[in-house]
């Protein structure tokens, strides 16, 4: 509950604060268009050293490795896995993958397509038990295993509580992915939607195939074979006590310009584990990335298969540029960089790759959304991608709000979480094809008619592809598409929604006044006359305000629905009181107009977002 409640609050944040203001960076960040080619091997270690030490004032603890197919170049550790009782990383120090950890699960499907046991082009539902998924929009089209891998399956990104802090709530992975199943909202095929769900049930074909728990398959058929002793992957860490005694030691942090907060241990078990549960050294994690680009190839028996795991799945919309390589992600850095980043409520981890030249990175730290030395450094390690894309013959207007089909529920109030994650705010800067971030700092400038290239100051560098589908501008970027909200939309949406908050706080102070003001006269055995009817209208709008909260969440939990026939029925005893204190309203003070048009806009939000939210 906590996490939304920050997400709501960092909306209003977000919608409050000027277009120049700066979401802040980490302390010593760069420009990254000083580095424009792949430094030397030898030069690296040097190189590397003087990058963090500009940096280490934004460090809270940070572990490194560098390598190629000749063996490691760099691996080091810095600052603190407990900053508060100066514990310093070292090599047995334990970080968590995040969304790393989704690689697994794409190894694991390609082993068994090697040994013939699965059709990666076939439907999900050949491989899962009968009537395991209810909720497919589409139900006569094919979702095949390639599109859980591409996240185009289609789901719902529901945003239930993904984790729990109680190791004894944990369910297998069968009862999870049923317990939290989401809406498939999309078309197979058509968008991409990142959906940890998704990945989820790809670890449950494993399960179907093999007999063996994931975690289990995982051990024998990578962890073993790349003799990563030092890393678990259950939701609880069972698997590893030794990682399990070393994650308890660990704390996590967020150090921004300005701002250190530490989240204490910070432990938490994710439901459906195996799109995010990793967990070991940063060993491992390198013998992990060793094991992808070594000619031994140690994760399949076959070279093809490799190869065929390592070339694209999807490429950005009348283009030859890859986009996903089999549920890796690419970033513009090198001559095209393939891996995959994580984070977790106090992680953040990446793991990319260059094709050509077999350079990799591991970088694992203890902070939560880490970007300077996850991204960042990509540029020093990989150097730019050459964007000479040819000539422009057409400069585009991007200007307007973008969000995110991740943040992806379609109906009702819960349709505001495409205004909590994933906010592109884009404006014309004066620079020509250049566009600033209207919120927070970055760029994103047109390098072809079509690939636009966004650069947030601060070492993160993504493609973007427009295009238009359904006559709705879209941005095809690298983890899922981007819808253009119509602004005259964007603006009645959130006005109601702030207008709705800010008379719902009225009301509530307004009514605690009330009650005070009661009780103090009884306590003094005066007369105090107050409107029953104004009284009554204040607890209903307060109540309404809580179940309209409550009904952003039951669009997102699976288990809340029953709120919308309470709500209805909270409106129309609203609007019967109304009616029927109309002339008490009235004769009374302008206060109580107040209040009526306080609970107006409540019923109005309702009636909005939740039954005729016709503008789009």
């Amino acid at each position: 509950m906590q996490k939304y409640i920050r997400r709501i609050i960092s909306l209003l944040l977000v919608l409050i604060i000027s277009a120049k203001f700066s979401l802040g960076t980490k302390a010593g960040s760069f420009n990254q268009n000083e580095f424009t080619s792949p430094p030397e091997r030898d030069q690296l270690p040097k190189l590397i050293d003087q990058f963090i030490k500009e940096r280490e004032d934004g460090i809270a603890g940070l572990s490194l490795s560098v390598l190629d197919k000749d063996g490691l170049i760099y691996s080091k550790q810095y600052g603190y896995e407990d900053i508060e009782n100066k514990v310093e990383v070292d090599g047995e120090s334990v970080f968590e993958w995040g969304s790393v950890t989704k690689i697994l699960i794409w190894i694991s499907l390609f082993q068994l397509e090697e040994e013939g046991l699965i059709d990666l082009e076939e439907d999900i539902r050949t491989y899962l038990p009968d009537n395991y998924i209810t909720k497919l929009s589409y139900p006569d089209e094919k979702v095949s295993v390639i599109d859980i891998m591409n996240h185009t399956a289609g789901f719902q990104e529901v945003q239930y509580n993904l984790e729990t802090k109680n190791s004894d709530e944990v369910l297998s992975l069968a009862e999870a992915l049923k317990y939290y199943e989401p809406r498939q909202i999309y078309r197979p095929g058509q968008v991409v939607s990142y959906s940890n769900w998704g990945a989820g049930l790809g670890a449950y074909i494993v399960e179907n195939i093999t007999g063996k728990t994931f975690d289990q398959y995982v051990h024998d058929n990578i962890f073993k074979p790349l003799a990563m002793e030092s890393t678990s992957i259950r939701a609880d860490f069972s698997d590893n006590p030794w990682v399990k005694g070393k994650r308890s030691q660990m704390k996590s942090y967020m150090i921004m310009e300005g701002v250190e907060e530490s989240y204490g241990d910070s432990i938490s078990y994710i439901q459906i584990y195996p799109a995010g549960s990793a967990t070991g050294t940063l060993e491992d994690f390198t013998r992990f990335g060793q094991g992808l680009i070594s000619d031994e190839n140690l994760l399949f028996d076959k070279s093809e298969t490799r190869d065929k795991f390592l070339s694209p799945s999807r490429y950005y919309e009348k283009t030859d540029i890859p986009r996903i390589y089999h549920g890796l992600w690419t970033l513009p850095y090198g001559s095209g960089i393939v891996g995959h980043s994580g984070n977790t409520q106090g992680y953040t981890s990446s793991l990319y790759f260059d094709l050509e030249s077999s350079r990799l990175v591991c970088v694992m730290t203890n902070e939560l959304g880490e970007t300077a030395f996850n991204y960042g450094i990509l540029g020093l390690i990989f150097g730019d991608l050459n964007l000479d894309l040819g000539k422009i013959s057409e400069e585009k207007d991007i200007s307007g709000i973008y969000t995110s089909a991740r943040a992806n529920i379609p109906k009702g109030y819960g349709s505001i979480y495409s205004y909590m994650g994933g906010l592109l705010p884009l404006k014309k800067a004066e620079e020509p094809r250049t566009f600033d971030l209207a919120i927070g700092q970055g760029t994103v400038r047109q390098v072809s008619d079509s690939i636009f290239l966004l650069d947030n100051d601060n070492g993160l560098k993504i493609l973007k592809n427009l295009k238009e589908a359904e006559g709705r501008l879209v941005f095809e970027s690298f983890t899922g598409d981007e819808f253009k909200e119509n602004t005259f939309s964007f603006i009645i949406k959130i006005g109601l929604f702030l207008a709705f908050l800010l008379g719902g706080i009225i009301t509530l102070v307004w009514l605690i006044i009330d009650l005070i003001r009661l009780l103090v006269s009884r306590r003094k055995n005066k007369s105090l006359e107050l409107s029953r009817n104004s009284i009554l209208i204040k607890f209903l709008n307060i109540g309404l305000v809580i179940l309209v909260l409550v009904l952003i969440l039951s669009d997102g939990f699976t288990r809340l629905g029953q709120a919308r026939p309470i709500v209805f029925g909270i409106i129309i005893l609203s609007l019967s009181l109304v009616f029927l204190g109309r002339k008490t309203i009235k004769d009374e003070s302008k206060s109580q107009l107040l209040l009526l048009v306080f609970i107006s806009i409540s019923i109005i939000n309702v009636l909005y977002w939740q039954w005729f939210n016709f503008w789009t």
